[in-house]
């Protein structure tokens, strides 16, 4: 038995429309570069604050992650 549910129950999982986690960067535009240079696909570009800044990238799943200064 399975505690994924019911045998041949097909369950379907929808990427949340907010940041699932965060990865920290001591600096944010070198990992944005990065990022780019992976071919991720950004989500939104680096938004910056006096003592924080962050951009958004979607994983292969559709998943939001946040990398970030704070």
């Amino acid at each position: 038995m399975s505690d994924t549910g019911p045998t041949g129950a097909t369950k379907e999982i929808t990427p949340l429309p907010y940041p699932l986690f965060n990865f920290h960067t001591d600096n944010i535009d070198q990992a944005y570069q990065h990022i780019k240079k992976l071919q991720y696909e950004i989500v939104s570009e680096i938004v910056e604050f006096v003592d924080f800044a962050y951009f958004n990238i979607s994983d292969p799943d559709g998943n939001i992650i946040m990398i970030c200064t704070g």
